[in-house]
Protein backbone atom coordinates (compact mmCIF):
# COMPACT_ATOMS: atom_id res chain seq x y z
CA UNK A 1 0.00 0.00 0.00
CA UNK A 2 1.68 3.33 -1.45
CA UNK A 3 0.03 6.35 1.12
CA UNK A 4 0.71 9.46 -0.42
CA UNK A 5 1.82 12.13 2.19
CA UNK A 6 0.61 15.17 1.78
CA UNK A 7 1.68 17.00 4.66
CA UNK A 8 2.64 20.73 4.22
CA UNK A 9 3.74 22.46 6.75
CA UNK A 10 7.22 23.28 7.95
CA UNK A 11 10.58 24.10 6.76
CA UNK A 12 11.49 20.78 4.60
CA UNK A 13 15.34 21.55 4.51
CA UNK A 14 17.64 20.29 6.78
CA UNK A 15 19.59 22.94 9.25
CA UNK A 16 17.83 26.09 6.99
CA UNK A 17 18.64 28.13 10.12
CA UNK A 18 22.19 27.01 10.77
CA UNK A 19 21.40 26.69 14.22
CA UNK A 20 22.68 23.30 14.24
CA UNK A 21 26.37 25.01 13.18
CA UNK A 22 28.14 23.57 10.59
CA UNK A 23 26.86 20.14 9.32
CA UNK A 24 27.13 17.56 6.59
CA UNK A 25 23.90 18.81 5.46
CA UNK A 26 25.36 21.54 2.96
CA UNK A 27 27.78 20.87 0.53
CA UNK A 28 29.52 23.52 -1.61
CA UNK A 29 30.31 23.96 -4.97
CA UNK A 30 33.96 23.98 -6.14
CA UNK A 31 34.73 23.64 -2.83
CA UNK A 32 33.45 27.63 -1.97
CA UNK A 33 34.30 27.58 1.83
CA UNK A 34 32.13 27.55 4.38
CA UNK A 35 32.18 29.64 7.39
CA UNK A 36 29.66 29.65 10.63
CA UNK A 37 28.94 33.39 11.55
CA UNK A 38 27.48 35.18 14.58
CA UNK A 39 26.23 37.92 12.25
CA UNK A 40 22.73 35.86 11.53
CA UNK A 41 19.59 36.97 9.98
CA UNK A 42 17.61 34.94 13.37
CA UNK A 43 19.13 33.34 16.25
CA UNK A 44 22.40 32.82 16.41
CA UNK A 45 24.00 31.66 13.41
CA UNK A 46 23.87 32.42 10.11
CA UNK A 47 26.10 30.86 6.33
CA UNK A 48 29.21 32.82 5.57
CA UNK A 49 31.00 31.67 2.01
CA UNK A 50 34.22 33.53 1.08
CA UNK A 51 35.30 33.72 -2.23
CA UNK A 52 38.23 35.64 -3.55
CA UNK A 53 40.04 36.10 -7.02
CA UNK A 54 42.49 33.78 -5.82
CA UNK A 55 40.27 30.53 -5.05
CA UNK A 56 39.69 28.01 -7.52
CA UNK A 57 36.15 29.00 -8.75
CA UNK A 58 35.77 28.23 -12.56
CA UNK A 59 33.53 31.33 -13.35
CA UNK A 60 30.70 32.15 -11.14
CA UNK A 61 30.71 28.49 -9.91
CA UNK A 62 30.36 28.66 -6.40
CA UNK A 63 27.72 28.70 -3.47
CA UNK A 64 26.07 26.39 -1.35
CA UNK A 65 23.72 23.28 -1.94
CA UNK A 66 21.51 20.54 -0.10
CA UNK A 67 20.09 17.48 -1.59
CA UNK A 68 16.35 17.73 -1.85
CA UNK A 69 15.66 14.42 -3.66
CA UNK A 70 14.66 12.49 -0.68
CA UNK A 71 12.11 15.16 0.28
CA UNK A 72 10.51 15.32 -3.24
CA UNK A 73 10.44 11.65 -3.11
CA UNK A 74 8.64 11.48 -0.45
CA UNK A 75 6.27 14.91 -0.42
CA UNK A 76 5.78 14.02 -4.63
CA UNK A 77 5.06 16.41 -7.41
CA UNK A 78 3.22 20.21 -6.83
CA UNK A 79 4.40 23.20 -5.69
CA UNK A 80 7.22 24.07 -3.42
CA UNK A 81 8.46 27.46 -2.66
CA UNK A 82 12.26 27.81 -1.48
CA UNK A 83 13.98 31.26 0.13
CA UNK A 84 16.43 32.19 1.64
CA UNK A 85 17.81 35.81 3.10
CA UNK A 86 21.34 36.81 2.14
CA UNK A 87 23.69 39.52 2.22
CA UNK A 88 26.84 40.54 1.32
CA UNK A 89 29.93 40.01 4.12
CA UNK A 90 31.52 43.29 3.76
CA UNK A 91 31.20 45.94 1.95
CA UNK A 92 34.34 44.44 -0.13
CA UNK A 93 32.24 42.30 -1.79
CA UNK A 94 31.38 42.91 -5.04
CA UNK A 95 29.37 40.70 -6.78
CA UNK A 96 25.90 42.41 -8.40
CA UNK A 97 24.12 39.27 -8.46
CA UNK A 98 23.28 35.98 -6.48
CA UNK A 99 20.97 33.38 -7.24
CA UNK A 100 18.65 31.05 -5.57
CA UNK A 101 17.36 28.07 -7.26
CA UNK A 102 16.58 24.35 -7.70
CA UNK A 103 19.15 21.95 -10.04
CA UNK A 104 18.93 18.18 -11.18
CA UNK A 105 23.05 19.16 -11.57
CA UNK A 106 25.49 19.99 -9.92
CA UNK A 107 25.06 23.62 -11.42
CA UNK A 108 22.32 26.05 -10.47
CA UNK A 109 20.27 25.83 -13.71
CA UNK A 110 17.77 27.61 -14.97
CA UNK A 111 15.03 27.12 -12.50
CA UNK A 112 16.30 30.75 -10.47
CA UNK A 113 15.82 33.68 -9.15
CA UNK A 114 18.74 36.45 -9.03
CA UNK A 115 18.57 39.40 -6.98
CA UNK A 116 21.46 42.15 -6.50
CA UNK A 117 22.50 41.66 -2.80
CA UNK A 118 23.68 44.61 -0.68
CA UNK A 119 25.30 44.68 3.00
CA UNK A 120 21.66 44.49 4.35
CA UNK A 121 19.69 41.34 4.59
CA UNK A 122 17.49 40.77 1.47
CA UNK A 123 14.84 37.64 0.82
CA UNK A 124 14.82 36.00 -1.81
CA UNK A 125 11.74 33.49 -2.56
CA UNK A 126 11.83 31.02 -5.70
CA UNK A 127 8.55 28.79 -6.58
CA UNK A 128 9.57 25.42 -8.11
CA UNK A 129 6.95 23.00 -9.81
CA UNK A 130 7.97 19.89 -9.70
CA UNK A 131 6.10 17.56 -12.37
CA UNK A 132 8.56 14.24 -12.61
CA UNK A 133 8.14 11.12 -11.38
CA UNK A 134 9.15 11.14 -7.98
CA UNK A 135 10.17 7.57 -7.48
CA UNK A 136 12.93 7.75 -10.55
CA UNK A 137 14.44 10.96 -9.20
CA UNK A 138 17.99 10.72 -8.15
CA UNK A 139 18.90 14.44 -7.38
CA UNK A 140 17.97 17.29 -7.03
CA UNK A 141 19.49 20.37 -5.25
CA UNK A 142 18.39 23.42 -3.19
CA UNK A 143 21.34 26.06 -4.25
CA UNK A 144 22.02 29.64 -3.33
CA UNK A 145 25.04 31.26 -4.82
CA UNK A 146 26.50 31.79 -8.39
CA UNK A 147 27.17 34.93 -7.18
CA UNK A 148 29.73 36.84 -10.05
CA UNK A 149 32.63 39.35 -9.15
CA UNK A 150 36.38 39.15 -7.99
CA UNK A 151 35.55 39.09 -3.89
CA UNK A 152 31.91 36.77 -3.80
CA UNK A 153 31.64 36.99 0.01
CA UNK A 154 27.65 36.45 1.04
CA UNK A 155 25.87 35.27 4.16
CA UNK A 156 22.80 33.00 3.78
CA UNK A 157 20.38 32.28 6.79
CA UNK A 158 16.98 31.18 6.94
CA UNK A 159 16.74 28.99 4.26
CA UNK A 160 13.22 27.51 4.24
CA UNK A 161 11.49 24.87 1.67
CA UNK A 162 8.04 24.59 1.51
CA UNK A 163 5.19 22.08 -0.50
CA UNK A 164 2.72 24.88 -1.11
CA UNK A 165 0.58 22.39 -3.41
Amino acid sequence: VNITNIARGGNLLRNGDMEQGMTTDWITRWFTPMYLSTEAHSGKYAMRTLVDEDSYQPGGANGIYQDIADVVRRYGRGTYKVSVWVKKSSSATDSTRISLGISDQYDIGSAKVTIAPTTDWKKMEYIYQYNGNPETLSVLYFCVGYSDGGTKGFLMDDMIMEKIK
